[in-house]
C-alpha cells in the first residue's frame, strides 16, 4: 500500500516512522506462513465438509432411488395379479351368462 502525506512536517516523520516498522511488507512477511497454513487448512476442512456433505446427499439419493426401484416392481407385480383376477371375474361373467342362458332353456323346456 502506498501512502502520500501532503502535510509537509508529517512527511518526513511518517517515512521514518514507515521504514522502522517495517510497514506492511514486514507483518505480511513475518506471518505469511503461519496465515498460508492457516488459510490452506481452513480451506480442506471446507472441501473435507462440503465433500462429506455431498457424499451424504449422494448416499440418500441412492437409496431412495433403490427404494423406488424395488416399489415399482411391487407395484407391477400387483398390476399383474389384478390383471389376472380381472380375467378370471371376465371368465366368470362370461360363465354365468352361458349357465343362465343354459338356465333359461331348461325352464322354458320344462314347463
Amino acid at each position: 500500500m502506498i501512502q502520500i502525506n501532503l502535510l509537509e512536517n508529517a512527511s518526513k516523520g511518517s517515512a521514518a516512522k514507515l521504514a522502522g516498522s517495517g510497514g506492511m511488507g514486514a507483518s505480511v512477511s513475518a506471518g505469511g506462513r503461519g496465515g498460508a497454513v492457516v488459510i490452506v487448512m481452513s480451506i480442506m476442512l471446507m472441501l473435507g465438509i462440503n465433500g462429506g456433505l455431498g457424499w451424504m446427499a449422494w448416499s440418500k439419493v441412492n437409496k431412495i432411488r433403490r427404494e423406488s426401484k424395488l416399489i415399482e416392481a411391487e407395484r407391477d407385480s400387483i398390476q399383474e395379479q389384478i390383471d389376472s383376477k380381472l380375467n378370471e371375474a371376465e371368465q366368470v361373467r362370461i360363465y354365468r351368462e352361458v349357465v343362465s342362458n343354459q338356465m333359461d332353456v331348461l325352464r322354458s323346456l320344462g314347463g
